[in-house]
């Protein structure tokens, strides 16, 4: 869980792209952070639905995913 004013306060986005939006709002929450913590609780529940871009791989995806990746690193 992130906090909404964490978030607002460094202009954090999910970026709008098909696969894999969630890798630069993850690298800059970590980079932003003053500390993180982690707790031994389920706090995340993933359903996974046939068809989903999770399961799907197809070029469109798996390019989104790519250029994401080099933006991180």
């Amino acid at each position: 869980m992130v906090n909404r004013d964490f978030v607002i306060h460094y202009g954090i986005l999910f970026e709008e792209i098909y696969a894999g939006n969630d890798v630069m709002f993850s690298t800059r929450i970590g980079w932003f952070a003053k500390s993180i913590a982690a707790k031994a609780e389920y706090v995340y529940c993933a359903t996974v639905v046939h068809g989903s871009l999770t399961n799907e791989s197809s070029f469109r995806n798996l390019e989104s995913r790519y250029f994401a990746s080099l933006r991180r690193n």
